[in-house]
């Protein structure tokens, strides 16, 4: 980056910005499925609120936030949405006892019941909340509501065949 003060360039640390990093690691999960797998259809879509309206002015519509998935992967009869999250602690720890972050599984949910009620019929809507590994291992699996979720770690420092492997398991066996 140039030093406006010095003239120089001088090296970005990127490695050290979490809010870069969460995105290099969801581009990468995006790009990886498009790239190494061949069954589903992969992209990023963005998802609309349904059967919602404004109670008050028709403009606190505005205000809802947007739902915008990391990767969602599709093809008949199935839909993937993985969340990637970059956190160095993918547990939330409340009186003595670790849990997921509920943020993270509230927006997953979110997005798959909205997905739902958006109609595609015959369509099984899964999720995978997806961090880099830190300190411990996770690979946990639930049924919310009548869809698959996954919350998982990936161990980055491994061999590029472990890594490569692994990812590709996620999608295939489902959450």
């Amino acid at each position: 980056m140039p030093d406006g003060r010095s003239g120089r360039l001088r090296f970005r640390d990127f490695e050290r910005d979490d809010q870069v990093m969460a995105g290099v690691f969801e581009r990468f999960l995006l790009d990886f499925y498009k790239r190494e797998q061949v069954e589903f259809a992969v992209r990023s879509e963005s998802i609309a609120w349904q059967d919602t309206f404004a109670a008050g002015d028709a403009t606190d519509l505005a205000y809802l936030p947007q739902m915008r998935t990391d990767v969602s992967l599709e093809r008949t009869g199935r839909k993937v949405v993985v969340d990637a999250k970059y956190y160095r602690q993918p547990l939330q720890r409340h009186f003595a006892k670790d849990s997921v972050r509920s943020g993270h599984l509230y927006q997953l949910f979110a997005y798959l019941r909205n997905l739902d009620l958006k109609g595609e019929p015959d369509v099984r809507t899964e999720g995978i909340l997806l961090y880099p590994l830190v300190d411990t291992p996770l690979d946990l699996r639930y049924n919310i509501h009548g869809h698959r979720v996954r919350v998982a770690t990936v161990d980055l420092a491994h061999d590029w065949p472990h890594i490569h492997a692994f990812l590709l398991e996620l999608i295939d066996q489902g959450p």
